[in-house]
Order: structure tokens, then C-alpha cells, then sequence
């Protein structure tokens, strides 16, 4: 069960901004750039994000496919309501592409 407190609702109202949404509803690859294709991408489903419902979620991963889908029992801001849990999630993701030495 995940309890946002009433610090942290503070918190995030003062942190988080309004993004950039055109260029996040807009944003194309050309398709001859192949070197995209090239990049390894993970996605990070959110369980309960009330933002990007999970139909949504779904349809992106399927537009475009990650390597790799973990699943976040978080909301749509998972560096508050669950940051340990994202920070293993980025590890994993991390070292299975660059590799640990």
C-alpha cells in the first residue's frame, strides 16, 4: 500500500514543474535513423500511476519496444512514493547493458 504523507505532497508541489508537453506528445524518429534503433531502452511500468493509465503504459511499450519492462508497484512519481525500489530498478538496468567490473 503505498501512503504519500503530507510532506512529501509538499515536497513534490514545490519540486516538480510542468514539463515540456509538446515536445513529449510530438517527439518522432526519423526512419532512417537506424543509430536509434541502436540504444538500449528499458521502460518502467508504474502500477498505479493515475497520470499514464496502464492502457497507455501499454501502448507505448508496444510502439516501441524496450529491451527490457520492469514493473513499480508506485505512482507516477516514483522517486518520492517508492525511491529505493527505482534506484534497484536502474541498477538492474544499468549493469545488465555496461556490465559490472
Amino acid at each position: 500500500m503505498l501512503i504519500m504523507v503530507d510532506q512529501d505532497s509538499t515536497l513534490a508541489a514545490m519540486l516538480l514543474r510542468p514539463g515540456p508537453l509538446l515536445a513529449l506528445t510530438s517527439a518522432q524518429f526519423k526512419v532512417e535513423n537506424v543509430e536509434v534503433e541502436k540504444v538500449p531502452r528499458v521502460y518502467i511500468r508504474t502500477s498505479h500511476d493515475n497520470v499514464v493509465k496502464p492502457k497507455q503504459q501499454e501502448a507505448m511499450i508496444n510502439r516501441w519496444p524496450p529491451s527490457n519492462v520492469y514493473e513499480l508497484d508506485s505512482d507516477h512519481s516514483p522517486f518520492f512514493s517508492a525511491p529505493f525500489l527505482l534506484f534497484g530498478f536502474l541498477v538492474k538496468a544499468a549493469i545488465s547493458y555496461v556490465g559490472c567490473n
